[in-house]
């Protein structure tokens, strides 16, 4: 399902379809989301109020960083690397390699 989102900046405000974004991190004050074409949108909004705008397949994978479950190719378990479509690899914590595992195989069911 696909939904957007709307990030509201001093300068500007941007729709993002959510379909579209491979992941999102953050950096001291800067979220970056990362986009299939390899594009990229910062703002300087926290990770905590961008997830709740986020749909279900969005998943928190360490505390920097979220990513879209529809976009993972293969998880590297011994690693804990998600690889992404777009070709980004992601570290997953150890705390929240377990709860992947488990939702994408809820996902897969639904």
């Amino acid at each position: 399902m696909d939904k957007t989102i709307i990030i509201k900046t001093s300068k500007e405000i941007t729709p993002i379809n959510t379909k579209d974004i491979s992941h999102i991190e953050i950096d001291s004050d800067c979220c970056t989301f990362h986009f299939d074409d390899g594009s990229k949108f910062s703002c300087s909004k926290s990770l905590n109020n961008i997830e709740r705008l986020l749909p279900s397949y969005f998943i928190r994978v360490h505390r920097n960083c979220i990513i879209n479950t529809n976009k993972i190719v293969k998880i590297n378990i011994k690693n804990r690397i998600a690889s992404l479509q777009n070709g980004n690899n992601v570290k997953i914590s150890v705390r929240k390699l377990k709860y992947i595992k488990y939702s994408l195989i809820s996902l897969q069911k639904d």
